[in-house]
């Protein structure tokens, strides 16, 4: 996030997004990849009528704890890959979201942390809104991105002191 908001607060063009992505998909897919061919080897000596070729695609494409009923438990820590994905397609949509209010604040940077608080208190409410409903499917939504926005907000929150520290 820093380099988007650097960007944004001395007046550069924003980074663009194609090579961002790239450069992301870079950091985390090659090495997901592999654990995901290794433990297909080893899901394919398990004949027991799974869906191993369906359970292999959707983690694969990192879509497994958004399918209910078609989690694999051998691959559990791979939820947080999944979160991390989605922030990642989200996250230059949120600095050039907050762009505008920035630009018409006083303070940049008090949009900026009140936006990071927001995903905090979002993620509290989405927790509470989880465990106390039947809105979603209990056994998966810990492992939805919204349940996880507050560990990126700290990373925002750093970006944000750092661009304040700088400039």
């Amino acid at each position: 996030y820093r380099p988007m908001l650097l960007a944004a607060v001395v007046g550069r063009p924003q980074p663009r997004i194609r090579p961002y992505l790239a450069r992301r998909a870079l950091r985390v897919l090659p090495a997901y990849w592999v654990s995901i061919a290794v433990a297909f080897t080893v899901v394919l000596a398990d004949r027991n009528g799974r869906d191993h070729v369906g359970e292999w695609l959707r983690q694969m494409f990192l879509i497994w704890n958004y399918t209910p009923g078609h989690k694999y438990r051998a691959l559990d820590q791979n939820w947080s890959l999944c979160a991390e994905i989605i922030f990642y397609l989200a996250l230059p949509f949120w600095a050039r979201a907050l762009g505008p209010l920035r630009r018409r604040a006083r303070r940049w940077w008090t949009v900026e942390l009140i936006a990071v608080g927001s995903l905090v208190v979002f993620t509290v409410g989405w927790t509470i809104m989880w465990h106390q409903t039947t809105w979603v499917d209990v056994g998966l939504a810990g492992y939805w991105l919204p349940s996880h926005l507050d560990w990126f907000a700290a990373g925002l929150f750093l970006a944000v002191i750092h661009v304040m520290a700088t400039t």
